[in-house]
């Protein structure tokens, strides 16, 4: 009788443990999640800027090549730099979904978002000047 009694403390406090140690990963996972997220949102409007300025560029370019001022090689290489600065842009706005499913996941709110009884937040607008302490992706603010 003492035998079963400590044998079922013994796996009490085991269960204890592990749901300790399980509740310590997820804290370490959210934390590591909404920082990747929040600086995948804070430097968008960047991206969006640096892709906007390289399509002036190319546009400038584009005329002085007409104008022979530029060669092709020029050409050539604003147009792979506007290319790549888009393709961030693009990879930004991915990573910041992820991350946002990510933490839904997380907190249990993926299915409903899922169901559209909450939405996913939107990447992050081309201009955002909101700290990203004070947006949290599972609200959608």
């Amino acid at each position: 009788s003492s035998d079963l009694k400590r044998e079922a403390a013994a796996r009490m406090e085991a269960a204890r443990a592990e749901a300790d140690q399980a509740i310590l990963d997820a804290r370490t996972s959210l934390g590591q999640l909404w920082n990747n997220w929040a600086e995948a949102r804070d430097i968008a409007p960047s991206l969006t800027r640096r892709a906007a300025a390289s399509e002036k560029v190319v546009n400038a370019y584009d005329q002085q090549f007409g104008a022979g001022r530029r060669t092709l090689q020029d050409l050539i290489a604003v147009r792979n730099a506007h290319f790549r600065a888009r393709a961030d842009v693009i990879e930004n706005r991915s990573s910041q979904q992820v991350g946002a499913a990510q933490l839904l996941s997380l907190l249990g709110r993926l299915r409903a978002t899922v169901d559209g009884e909450t939405p996913l937040p939107d990447a992050a607008p081309a201009e955002t000047t909101t700290p990203a302490a004070q947006r949290d992706p599972a609200s959608g603010s």
